[in-house]
């Protein structure tokens, strides 16, 4: 028994060596050769960009307006145009006036300063050098020289616009800008159709001459109202002033600080513009004071005026608006 049993373990050893050989003997595969490297493999391409909803753009409200004409008229102003055109716009609520409204009254104190600053300048206006200048010769290439003197001496008393102001301290919305604008502009433009009324028709066999002259008549015109529209806010002040010193002569001669000459100067040219009694004749006869003296001694008046408030101070409670480089929007109130 033991015998067999060390036979079978045997075989089963055997078997097992010669199957290990026979494993051992079979050739396995070769390994591939690497794929050749192209000469260029372009990018992935890159996924396309998620597509943004476009924006909706709200139409402009067509928000009506009271008209400017009555009876067939276009009536004088007695603020500023784009103050006027505020107060026309119904998006502009109560709730609106009473944060514009203190803004306004602090406003109205820097401008006087600028105006009081640059009378000099102020004077030139009201002495007709817009009107001067636009006339003047143009030179050999055809342009007018004058009118870059006349917009130099305008700037400081350019500010920047009411409109801007208003914007960026967030006392008026977009939509109230831009129906105050489109108010502002109708004026212009009614102020224009007035004014063209005035110019000669054109005959039907009008000359080359004839219509040249025609459309430097209305062009002049039409300059000449941008001009005064670039200085409303300050000379609308300075009107203000002149009528106010005539109210308050009397109080204005007692101020202390008032140059003794320049008082002595005024009294009797004052007796026409205190006996006014209306300020339209306040303002012609205060200008008719003006052409009499100096404009530092107009200074003088307009300082020893500014004295008298209740806090002379007051003005100085928020810096000035910057003047700007562009235009301010308006029209002068009492054009020439």
């Amino acid at each position: 028994m033991r015998m067999v049993q060390g036979m079978w373990t045997g075989s089963v050893v055997a078997v097992m060596v010669l199957a290990g050989a026979a494993v051992g003997q079979v050739a396995l595969p070769p390994t591939p050769a690497p794929a050749p490297t192209p000469d260029y493999v372009p990018p992935p391409a890159a996924p396309a960009p998620a597509q943004r909803p476009i924006p909706t753009v709200a139409k402009p409200v067509d928000v009506p307006f009271e008209a400017w004409r009555k009876d067939g008229k276009l009536p004088s102003l007695s603020e500023p145009l784009y103050w006027a055109a505020m107060r026309r716009n119904t998006l502009v609520t109560p709730e609106s006036w009473a944060k514009i409204t203190p803004f306004l009254d602090r406003r109205v104190p820097q401008l006087e300063r600028v105006v009081v600053d640059n009378v000099d300048l102020v004077r030139k206006i009201e002495e007709g050098q817009i009107e001067k200048a636009m006339d003047a010769q143009r030179n050999a290439e055809g342009r007018n020289p004058e009118m870059g003197t006349l917009l130099r001496t305008l700037r400081p008393l350019v500010m920047d616009s009411l409109r801007n102001e208003l914007m960026k301290r967030n006392l008026i919305t977009r939509q109230q800008a831009e129906q105050t604008e489109k108010i502002r502009r109708s004026y212009v433009e009614e102020r224009s159709r007035d004014w063209e009324a005035k110019v000669p028709a054109l005959a039907a066999d009008a000359t080359d001459e004839q219509k040249k002259e025609h459309q430097r008549l209305t062009t002049r015109e039409r300059m000449r109202s941008q001009m005064y529209d670039f200085i409303d806010e300050p000379m609308w002040v300075y009107q203000r002033l002149l009528v106010e010193c005539a109210v308050k002569w009397d109080q204005v001669a007692a101020v202390e600080s008032f140059p003794a000459a320049t008082k002595q100067k005024l009294t009797p040219l004052m007796a026409k513009a205190k006996a006014a009694s209306d300020d339209a004749s306040r303002l012609s006869a205060m200008r008719e004071v003006v052409r009499g003296i100096s404009a530092e001694e107009e200074r003088d008046l307009l300082v020893a005026l500014r004295s008298l408030r209740p806090d002379p101070a007051t003005d100085e409670g928020e810096e000035a608006p910057a003047n700007a480089e562009q235009p301010a929007e308006g029209a002068v109130t009492d054009q020439k």
